[in-house]
């Protein structure tokens, strides 16, 4: 028994450590980024936190949860996170070494799971994040601005960009009206035919869209 006590000390411990060094390079992350930052430490018990950081930098606000693993983040977290970032318009993350990905942004349950790489990545608007992983499906964001103008400039009709990118009418209707994720298929064929610059990199201002989108203010 006392063995065992002494391993669950340990245990508890590194992940003490671990979380700490995540949190700094956060910290390093933020600041460097010209974000303005607070650190939660309220309550006192890790377990009973849902969030870790509060984080400022003109209109864009951030909520972030520090976690060591992703696999059994609680349901109750996760609601905290959404109705905090709901109620003063910012944008719910949960930061993670155990995220599979870097510079992919995994959405799950309406909050934004990354590694600290990709974090920093998109804070800088680096072109390198422009994929977004949700329901085991790997998606792109379409700039309908840019979709629009590159389409005229060609000379290419509604049916031309459907039978192109094997979609219906009525989709790149919805892709020229409004930015739109795509999946990863639909989106080569485009940028085979119209060049990257059709491509959305992820932003907070896209995070923070698509999150309003999906908890409507006042839900």
């Amino acid at each position: 028994m006392v063995v065992h006590h002494k391993q669950q000390s340990q245990s508890s411990d590194f992940r003490k450590r671990e979380i700490r060094l995540l949190l700094e390079r956060v910290k390093n992350i933020l600041g460097k980024n010209y974000y303005c930052y607070e650190i939660i430490n309220y309550p006192s018990s890790y377990r009973e936190r849902s969030i870790d950081v509060v984080a400022v930098k003109d209109k864009d606000k951030l909520l972030l949860r520090i976690r060591l693993s992703i696999k059994n983040l609680h349901k109750d977290e996760i609601n905290d996170l959404i109705n905090a970032a709901s109620a003063i318009d910012a944008v719910p993350l949960v930061l993670s070494d155990d995220v599979i990905y870097d510079n992919v942004v995994c959405e799950r349950d309406n909050i934004y799971l990354v590694s600290d790489k990709t974090l920093n990545n998109i804070l800088r608007r680096s072109s390198d994040v422009f994929i977004i992983h949700k329901k085991n499906n790997f998606f792109v964001r379409i700039n309908s601005k840019k979709l629009e103008k590159i389409k005229e400039d060609m000379g290419l009709s509604l049916g031309d960009l459907a039978s192109y990118a094997g979609v219906s009418r009525r989709a790149v209707f919805d892709y020229l009206r409004s930015d739109s994720n795509v999946s990863l298929e639909v989106a080569e064929r485009l940028i085979e035919l119209l060049g990257e610059d059709i491509i959305e990199p992820v932003t907070i201002e896209s995070l923070k869209t698509s999150f309003t989108k999906v908890v409507p203010e006042g839900s």
